[in-house]
């Protein structure tokens, strides 16, 4: 999770490059949108007062401010670019014009890079202001509406635990029924609740015998340094008929992490076996976990097995 801090420029630092996106005829729009940006990287307490001003050319002074993101991120001009996308939130949050936000949400989306770090870093920036509570309602809208590619993008990188856990119930729907970088940017915030959260944990332990190789991938490798029992039997149950061989290695990965306790576990419940089918089963299981060899080793020294039960194993492990 980031803490970024406020950067404060001199003048020489807000000096932005507007590419292709707008003609010459802009000019003077672009002028004032310097002039406020300026405001806000020195600290003029007028700044929101002056692009209220032009409240009714919100949408062409937001779109010189996207245009500049997006033509700006990888220019070296990194710190013009970060106050930038800062100001323009910031701003937009003090006069509570939410449609601006969610124009830079949409606008600045990209389905392969998500989204552009300043951009991420300035919702940081805004939470630790004190603009949580207008956070939530404009992303609580977006998945109302149904945006939820951007909207899981967006969660991921802001990277704040507070917000996963207030859209849970959001982006466990997504993880269940979504598809493709939605899904997973669902997954990845989940991903910091799932040793926190049963109900997060039980998603993705389903979520490893799902139809989506990229999802079961995922959620193998979630759980791959797990001490968890429950993930432990749950990886045993599936690795004979897993197929992707990079998710049998991450299944491997669980087992071999949990394995004395596996071992225990089942040597506990061969204690209590009632039926020969039970005591195979048991053992099979066992197989799938140690070596026949050192299964062997480690039954002859348990002294609470019946001579009948201990003669039922050793015929299975010949």
């Amino acid at each position: 999770m980031r803490d970024e801090k406020e950067q404060v420029p001199d003048e020489t630092q807000i000096k932005p490059s507007y590419g292709k996106y707008f003609r010459e005829t802009d000019t003077n729009l672009k002028d004032k949108f310097n002039e406020i940006m300026l405001a806000y990287g020195t600290k003029d307490p007028n700044a929101a007062e002056m692009l209220s001003k032009l409240e009714s050319e919100r949408g062409n002074i937001y779109s010189i401010g996207i245009g500049i993101l997006k033509s700006s991120e990888n220019s070296g001009i990194i710190m013009s670019v970060q106050l930038i996308a800062q100001a323009m939130l910031m701003l937009a949050f003090q006069l509570k014009w939410h449609d601006m936000i969610n124009k830079m949400i949409t606008d600045l989306y990209d389905r392969v890079k998500g989204y552009p770090i300043s951009f991420t870093i300035a919702f940081t920036t805004a939470i630790n202001k004190g603009y949580q509570t207008q956070i939530i309602e404009v992303i609580k809208k977006k998945f109302e509406d149904e945006r939820n590619d951007e909207t899981c993008a967006l969660l991921v990188g802001i990277d704040n635990k507070k917000l996963f856990v207030l859209f849970k119930n959001d982006l466990i729907g997504i993880a269940n029924d979504g598809e493709g970088i939605g899904r997973m940017n669902a997954l990845s915030a989940l991903a910091e609740l799932v040793f926190d959260d049963a109900e997060v944990k039980d998603t993705f332990m389903d979520l490893l015998d799902d139809w989506d190789d990229d999802a079961r991938y995922f959620c193998a490798g979630v759980f791959a340094k797990a001490k968890n029992d429950e993930v432990a039997f749950r990886a045993l149950e599936l690795l004979p008929d897993e197929q992707d061989a990079g998710i049998r290695m991450r299944l491997a990965v669980i087992l071999e992490n949990n394995k004395d306790t596996l071992i225990l576990n089942l040597l506990g419940k061969l204690a209590k076996a009632k039926t020969k089918y039970d005591i195979e089963e048991i053992v099979e299981l066992l197989l799938k976990v140690e070596k026949k060899k050192k299964l062997k080793e480690l039954i002859g020294k348990i002294t609470h097995f019946n001579d009948e039960l201990k003669k039922e194993i050793e015929k299975l492990l010949e």
